[in-house]
C-alpha cells in the first residue's frame, strides 16, 4: 500500500510539473524570480523550481555512495558529483565536508578511494571524535547550525561552518571545501543563511544538499525556503543536479498539493564556468558567459522534435554539432535517474561501468519479476550484482572471458559467453559464438517468460551498430523498457559516417525511444583525422520507452 500511494503522489507531481518528455525549455527559461515573488505562486509551481534540474550545466556527473533501499526500491544516500574537467575534485588535494552521517558512510568512503580528504560531522550518531576507517575520514560528533550552541534538549555541540572550517583549518589548511555535503534534516534552513552571510560560500566549490519540506507549513514559509535557494544561486552557485526522495512524500496540510517532501539538490560555483566552458572546448562549443545560456542554447537547438533531423539530415552540419547531438542529455524526461553499479578509475578519476537507470513510477523496474538483459561484462559485474541486489533477474552476456555458461554469485545472475549481432553465427577469427538478440530471446524465453526486458544494457565495443539494426528491425524493440548503450566513434571514419551513427540513434527515438541521459567517456578521447575535431569517442546514452514514460503521466 505504501509503494502504491508513494508511487501515486509522485505520479501525480511528475504530471503537473513535466507534461512533456522532451527537455523543458519552459523550465530553462523561466524568471524563477518573477515566479518565487509572484502572489499567485502555487505549491506546484515552487516544486517545479526545486525539481528543476538544469542538468546541461555539468556533462559528467556520478553519483557518488548510496544504499539500496526497499518501498520503492533504489538508491538512498548517493550524491551528486560534477566531474567535468577543472570543476572535478582533484584526486590527492581535495577536501570534503560531509554533514548528516546517520551511520550510512557510503559517500563518505567512495569520496576517500576518489581520492579526498573527508571530514564527517553527526551529533546523533552516539559516536565520539575519531578516524573512521576503510578511507581518509575524520569523524566530529557536532552538528551544523548557524552559530556555535549547545543543545541540552538532545546533548549535542552545534556550531556554524564558519567555526568548523577555523577550527579545522589548521589540519587541512586554507583550502576550498572542494565538496560540501549538507544532509541534516531541516537543519539546512538554519544552517544556509550563516553560510551565505558570513562568506563561506566563496571557500566551496561544489554543494550535495538535500531541503526538505514541511507538510504543516504555509506555502509562504515554502517560498521564504526557495528564495533562500535561489538567493544561493543568484550569489553563484549553478545548479547542475535535483532529484526527489521517493521514500519522504505526503499531503500538504495548508495548501492543495500532494508531493515529495525531500529533494536532493546539487551545484556548484560560478567562478569555475569560465574554465568549465574552456574545457567543452575540446568539442567545439562556444563559451558563454554562464551555464544558464548554455542550457537555453541546447533548448535553442532541441525544442522541436524536428531539429535533430534537420540537423543530421543537413550536407553542411559539422562533427561538432554532431556530436552535439551524441552529448544531449535530455535529463528532464526523467526526474529519478541513479547510477547502478560502476568502477572508480583514475586520469582521470570518475566512475567507469555505471549506467543510469530511470526509477520514476512506472518506469522503474518492479522488483521480483524484472529482467535485465546485459551485453558487455568485461569481468566487471558491479552493474549486474546491483541490479540483481535491485530486485531483477539478470542474464549477462560476453563471449571475450573465456568462461563457461555459469550462475554468476553474489545475486540472481545468469552468465551466456555469447556476443550480440545482428544474425546468428559463428565468429571464426575470436572463436565466439555471435547471436541476435530476437534469437536470444527466445531460447531464454523458456526460463523468463515472455516479459519485458526491463533493462537492456548494451556496451559491447563498436558492435552496437551491428546489433542494433536488428534489434530495431525485428520488433525486440517494442519487447524492451530501458535501454543504455555505450556508443562508440571512430576517430578514423568520415563525417558522413558518423552522421549515418546518429542518425540510427536519431531512428530509435522517432520509434518511440525516448532518451533521458547522456554523459561522456573521459577515457576514451581522441582527434579525428577526417574531419577537424577533438572530443571523446564514447557516449553513455540512456533511454526509455516511450508508451512507459506516457503512463507515468497518467497515473
Amino acid at each position: 500500500m505504501f509503494q502504491s500511494a508513494t508511487a501515486a503522489i509522485i505520479a501525480n507531481t511528475l504530471s503537473s510539473s513535466n507534461k512533456k518528455h522532451v527537455v523543458d525549455c519552459d523550465a530553462q527559461s523561466t524568471d524563477w524570480d518573477a515566479l518565487l515573488d509572484d502572489e499567485s505562486l502555487t505549491g506546484a509551481q515552487l516544486v517545479k523550481y526545486l525539481m528543476w534540474t538544469n542538468h546541461s550545466s555539468c556533462q559528467l556527473s556520478h553519483d557518488f555512495g548510496g544504499v539500496m533501499m526497499d518501498n520503492p526500491s533504489g538508491l538512498a544516500g548517493q550524491k551528486a558529483v560534477c566531474i567535468d574537467p577543472r570543476v572535478a575534485p582533484k584526486p590527492g588535494k581535495c577536501l570534503v565536508y560531509s554533514f548528516g552521517i546517520q551511520d550510512d558512510w557510503s559517500f563518505d568512503e567512495t569520496m576517500a578511494r576518489y581520492g579526498c580528504e573527508v571530514f564527517a560531522f553527526d551529533p546523533s550518531t552516539g559516536m565520539t571524535s575519531h578516524d573512521h576507517s576503510p578511507g581518509n575520514i575524520h569523524f566530529h560528533d557536532w552538528g551544523l547550525g548557524d552559530r556555535d550552541e549547545y543543545d541540552h534538549h538532545f546533548n549535542w555541540t552545534i556550531r556554524s561552518l564558519t567555526s568548523i572550517y577555523k577550527i579545522l583549518s589548521p589540519r587541512h589548511g586554507n583550502k576550498t571545501i572542494d565538496y560540501l555535503k549538507i544532509d541534516v534534516e531541516y537543519s539546512e534552513w538554519i544552517a544556509l543563511p550563516e553560510i551565505i552571510s558570513s562568506g563561506m560560500l566563496s571557500k566551496i566549490r561544489q554543494l550535495g544538499i538535500e531541503v526538505h519540506l514541511d507538510k504543516e507549513a504555509s506555502l509562504e514559509e515554502h517560498r521564504v525556503w526557495a528564495k533562500l535557494l535561489r538567493s544561493l544561486e543568484k550569489m553563484g552557485m549553478v545548479r547542475f543536479d535535483s532529484e526527489y526522495n521517493p521514500w519522504y512524500v505526503g499531503n500538504f496540510t495548508k495548501f492543495p498539493l500532494s508531493a515529495p517532501l525531500g529533494y536532493e539538490i546539487a551545484c556548484f560555483v560560478t567562478g569555475f564556468i569560465l574554465a568549465l566552458l574552456v574545457s567543452r572546448k575540446m568539442f567545439q562549443l562556444p563559451i558563454e558567459e554562464d551555464t544558464t545560456s548554455y542550457g537555453k542554447r541546447q533548448c535553442e537547438v532541441s525544442n522541436s522534435s524536428n531539429d535533430w533531423d534537420t540537423l543530421l539530415n543537413s550536407d553542411i552540419s559539422t562533427g561538432s554539432q554532431i556530436m552535439q547531438y551524441f552529448m544531449w542529455n535530455n535529463r528532464n524526461a526523467c526526474q529519478l535517474v541513479q547510477d547502478f553499479g560502476g568502477t572508480l578509475y583514475k586520469n582521470p578519476s570518475g566512475w567507469d561501468g555505471q549506467k543510469s537507470v530511470c526509477l520514476d513510477p512506472k518506469l522503474a523496474p518492479q522488483p521480483g519479476g524484472c529482467i535485465v538483459y546485459s551485453f558487455g561484462i568485461k569481468n566487471e559485474w558491479s552493474f549486474d550484482e546491483q541490479m540483481s541486489e535491485y530486485g531483477c533477474q539478470v542474464f549477462a552476456f560476453d563471449p571475450s572471458m573465456g568462461k563457461d555458461q555459469h550462475d554468476h554469485t553474489p545475486g540472481n545472475v545468469h552468465f551466456y559467453n555469447w556476443g550480440l549481432g545482428d544474425r546468428d553465427k559463428h565468429d571464426v577469427d575470436y572463436n565466439w559464438k555471435i547471436r541476435s538478440l530476437s534469437s536470444i530471446y527466445e531460447e531464454l524465453s523458456a526460463r523468463h517468460g515472455r516479459k519485458v526486458i526491463d533493462y537492456l544494457k548494451i556496451d559491447i565495443e563498436f558492435d552496437e551498430w551491428v546489433a542494433l539494426p536488428d534489434i530495431m528491425a525485428s520488433g525486440m524493440l517494442s519487447k524492451v523498457r530501458q535501454l543504455s548503450m555505450e556508443v562508440h566513434m571512430d576517430f578514423e571514419a568520415s563525417l558522413e559516417q558518423h552522421r549515418d551513427w546518429a542518425k540510427l540513434l536519431r531512428s530509435m527515438e522517432k520509434m518511440g525511444m525516448v532518451r533521458f541521459d547522456s554523459e561522456y567517456n573521459p577515457w576514451y578521447v581522441g582527434t579525428f583525422i577526417q574531419f577537424p575535431l577533438t572530443g571523446s569517442l564514447g557516449y553513455e546514452i540512456a533511454c526509455s520507452e516511450e508508451r512507459n514514460q506516457l503512463m507515468s503521466q497518467n497515473v
